[in-house]
């Protein structure tokens, strides 16, 4: 038995449309393999939606407050894993992750930093390429994800990271 179809259709106006009938396929994953076996080149990519991963205290709160205006003024939406829904915590977020283009961390000081990293891992094994940022008075263990590039930023400050989140989402778009 077949549990997942994935369809490419070339249209007469040479447009190809990906169709996948399973929850087990990733459209994003399958097309970026078909674009690098046929070495395409993605004019852009479009990216209007964003998991936050932060802290619940106070200080995680206030940043991603702040990150969603950012995001917002962009006319990105944003998720966080801290809306109420019934049922399994970790399920909700992975879905919440999954259904977003892109993965926003922010890692402030909190005594636990374990559900950042685990998100983290989850976006990045879900080709997210996640964007990571530090206060920098935090001793951040990424763990796996150790050589990733994060962006720094001194607490109070962190609207002096989104040039560089400009950076990464033109990045993910294509269009640098």
């Amino acid at each position: 038995a077949c549990s997942s179809v994935l369809l490419l259709n070339c249209s007469s106006n040479n447009a190809i449309s990906v169709e996948c009938f399973s929850n087990q396929i990733n459209p994003d994953t399958k097309i970026d393999a078909i674009q690098k076996a046929l070495g395409l080149v993605p004019l852009e990519r479009l990216i209007d939606t964003a998991f936050i991963a932060h802290g619940f205290d106070d200080v995680g709160k206030a940043y991603a407050a702040e990150a969603r205006l950012f995001f917002e003024a962009l006319g990105i939406k944003v998720e966080t894993g801290e809306y109420y829904e019934p049922g399994n915590v970790p399920d909700k977020v992975k879905a919440r992750i999954e259904n977003c283009d892109m993965f926003v961390a922010i890692v402030t000081p909190q005594d636990d930093h374990t559900w950042i990293t685990q998100e983290t891992m989850f976006a990045d094994s879900k080709g997210k390429q996640p964007i990571v940022m530090v206060d920098n008075s935090v001793d951040y263990k990424a763990g796996m994800l150790g050589d990733k590039e994060y962006i720094p930023f001194t607490a109070g400050n962190l609207s002096a990271g989104f040039t560089k989140i400009l950076q990464g989402w033109n990045k993910l778009r294509g269009t640098t």
